[in-house]
């Protein structure tokens, strides 16, 4: 079967970034990596949520380390949407 959730996106990169980097900051060890189309395609995530409503509603949290981060889609470890 496939394995969908949601996560909240805290950064994206055109090449991998190791999930101890310092710039994780309190979430270093916790991001996970998920591939995805385009130029960025390394995108830096947490959390693992099974409807959109749950993962935006750790969004305020997680914004205080990532003001920019957003709630994206994850299907067998790539990003499916960003809406």
């Amino acid at each position: 079967s496939s394995e969908s959730y949601y996560a909240v996106q805290v950064m994206a990169s055109k090449s991998a970034v190791s999930i101890n980097d310092s710039r994780f900051g309190s979430y270093k060890g916790k991001v996970k990596q998920v591939r995805a189309d385009g130029a960025f395609s390394y995108k830096y995530c947490v959390g693992e949520y099974a409807d959109r409503k749950a993962a935006q509603a750790a969004v305020p949290t997680v914004r205080k380390v990532f003001p920019q981060a957003f709630v994206i889609k994850v299907k067998d470890g790539r990003v499916v949407t960003t809406k």
